[in-house]
């Protein structure tokens, strides 16, 4: 997708400017974020990159998490399948979106100077958006800039929803990049850095699920003892995101750098992305999403007939943001506890290889791919915070329980709690994929693959707990199903998403008429999924 096609296509979000693409649909949260669905999964079973590296943001935790990509800035996107999404790992079992973009110069303008412009303008949404770009040629350097800068106010809805306009749907944002690059005949070497800002509304706004908590294996949404909407009663002010995102790319395209070496081809990027949730006045939860990512690929000459790229790909991050619905609060007095978000650091090797040939007429490709995932939790500070008085008062029995140094005693418990519930994570997902395209003449073709892939679950699925007052929704991850309840499935970590898909699809690329017709089937084995469970809104028996 790319020139007039992409620029036709172009809309707020990633998910809007890709639906209605063959096999391709829309995952919608409001104005500000939106996912493109490929074959019924969205994030995380597939991967978004950004010219061939993987784009962190936290779009993968929650569906009201935007993808940090501005479809105005880019060049074309590719939807990868196959053997060359196989390549990005388990995530990527439904396809990998490429985002091809210019904020890094592959090639010095032809006249020295080159850029462009655009301003669009919508009714339904009051939306008015206008981007930019220029490259500027200086010798073997190319320097480019480009920005963006996009409004839209709650969007029309037809009669009968009790208002003209749907509250918080609002979106604005704006974000620029700045780089530059050194090239040769042979290829490029470039960096870029690029900001993003964005704040969008949480369209469905609503403190019911604010009191919501456990009984048993029922869901019982009504407050009492101990539990209550933290927010207080009223929720018709507004709820939104305000999101920014840093990110430091190096990238370079080298042919001939070494003997047998058709091309290298070297991915760098360091990301720093940070998001507040906030409900009218008070900041809710802030998240967090600190990258470092490293990814460097082989290309060979050709090998009985086998042309083959061999790759590594080293990923070191630091998450934080789940499970924290009380930034807006202080510590109670007369309280113990932790104070603070705790942080998911995660590291991640992976290896893979593809190679293709041809025989006559039938194209032959197949790609692997092995990760080792870790992922550790650190426990939050722990804070006591006792009067004079209550802890003179309470101190005998603590005394009597615990012993002298009940103090200690107390945190330590806490803390060996804190690791029993969050314990390491270690996953080595292994992704392979074979197809072959039989070539039937210059217009159509077969092509048949067969792929297996495993994935890993991510932190939300594994960590999680307790109310996203976002999306409405209680979330128990794997590791917290027995502290939910007794009756949930016992906790663990062991648990390995296996996929086994078959996919034909018969194309015509040439002529007037082009087309293409597919058919999948998909097998999956410990599908990781959010289970609706019973509610009870009065007595939570």
């Amino acid at each position: 997708l790319s020139g007039a096609e992409l620029a036709n296509r172009r809309q707020g979000g990633l998910g809007e400017t890709l639906a209605g693409l063959p096999g391709i649909h829309l995952d919608n949260f409001g104005g500000g974020a939106s996912r493109p669905v490929i074959r019924g999964q969205t994030i995380p079973r597939i991967e978004i990159l950004s010219d061939g590296a993987n784009l962190y943001d936290v779009s993968s935790v929650a569906p009201d998490h935007a993808i940090t990509a501005e479809p105005l800035l880019l060049d074309g996107i590719e939807v990868l399948r196959g053997s060359a999404a196989a390549r990005y790992g388990g995530n990527a079992l439904n396809g990998a979106i490429n985002l091809i973009d210019g904020k890094i110069p592959k090639h010095l303008p032809e006249h020295g100077l080159e850029g462009g412009a655009e301003a669009r303008f919508g009714t339904g949404d009051e939306e008015a958006a206008a981007a930019g770009r220029a490259t500027l040629g200086l010798g073997q350097f190319a320097l480019h800039v480009e920005g963006f800068r996009r409004a839209s106010e709650n969007y029309a809805v037809p009669d009968g929803f009790g208002s003209d306009k749907l509250k918080d749907s609002f979106s604005e944002g704006d974000g620029y990049s700045v780089g530059g690059s050194w090239i040769t005949s042979k290829g490029y070497i470039g960096a870029a850095y690029s900001r993003l800002d964005s704040e969008y509304g949480l369209p469905g706004h609503s403190h019911k699920n604010a009191v919501c908590h456990t009984h048993g294996t029922d869901l019982h949404c009504a407050a009492h003892g101990g539990y209550g909407d933290p927010f207080g009663s009223s929720d018709d002010h507004t709820a939104k995101i305000n999101l920014r995102a840093d990110r430091i790319d190096v990238r370079a395209d080298y042919a001939d750098v070494l003997p047998g070496i058709q091309n290298a081809r070297v991915r760098l990027s360091y990301t720093d992305y940070e998001h507040d949730e906030i409900d009218g006045p008070f900041i809710f939860t802030t998240y967090s999403n600190e990258v470092y990512d490293g990814r460097v690929e082989l290309t060979h000459k050709p090998v009985s007939g086998f042309v083959g790229t061999f790759g590594v790909q080293y990923t070191e991050g630091e998450f934080t943001g789940i499970n924290v619905n009380d930034l807006h609060e202080e510590f109670p007095e007369n309280g113990w506890g932790f104070d603070g978000p705790s942080y998911h650091q995660t590291e991640n090797a992976g290896i893979f290889l593809s190679e293709a040939r041809a025989f006559g007429a039938v194209d032959l490709e197949f790609a692997i791919r092995k990760d080792w995932r870790e992922i550790d939790v650190t426990v939050p500070p722990f804070r006591m915070q006792l009067t004079p008085e209550i802890e003179a008062l309470y101190a005998p029995f603590f005394v009597v329980i615990y012993g002298e140094n009940w103090k200690e005693v107390l945190e330590a418990n806490s803390i060996e709690t804190f690791k029993k519930r969050n314990p390491t994570s270690k996953h080595d997902p292994l992704s392979a994929s074979i197809g072959a395209t039989w070539n039937l003449d210059s217009d159509y073709s077969i092509a048949l693959s067969l792929a297996h892939s495993e994935r890993a679950p991510n932190i939300r699925e594994l960590y999680a707990y307790g109310n996203n007052l976002a999306t409405n929704s209680y979330e128990v991850g794997l590791t917290q199903s027995r502290r939910a309840s007794s009756s949930f499935p016992v906790s663990t970590t062991d648990v390995l998403e296996k996929t086994d898909s078959l996919n034909l699809t018969f194309r015509k690329t040439q002529g007037p008429t082009q087309f293409e017709v597919g058919a999948f089937y998909m097998d999956v084995e410990d599908y990781i999924f959010a289970r609706l469970i019973e509610t009870d809104d009065e007595t939570g028996s």
